[in-house]
């Protein structure tokens, strides 16, 4: 019996430890200052400078840090974009 409660905690831990971790990633970018030219940055817009090539973007993201989770969000797509335009990857420009 004590076996089902080491197993429960076990997976409560690991819940726990993911659910942690994955806040910590994304709340990152909420500290980055948006450029007034980036502000705009939408994910079809973000996706049409890199020809919609998921390979180069990954790729762009691990280079500069930026975590991988934030794509899921569109309200992080003005920090990815306030990150890029920071070393020169793209101009933020419609």
């Amino acid at each position: 019996m004590e076996y089902y409660y080491l197993i429960a905690f076990a997976l409560l831990s690991l819940f726990v430890h993911w659910y942690v971790t994955r806040e910590k990633e994304t709340f990152e970018l909420d500290d980055t200052p948006i450029e007034p030219l980036c502000k705009d940055m939408t994910p079809t817009k973000l996706f049409n400078i890199f020809d919609n090539d998921m390979d180069v973007i990954t790729e762009v993201f691990l280079k500069y840090d930026i975590p991988i989770s934030a794509i899921k969000k569109p309200k992080y797509y003005p920090h990815i974009a306030s990150i890029l335009y920071k070393y020169n990857v793209l101009t933020c420009k419609d």
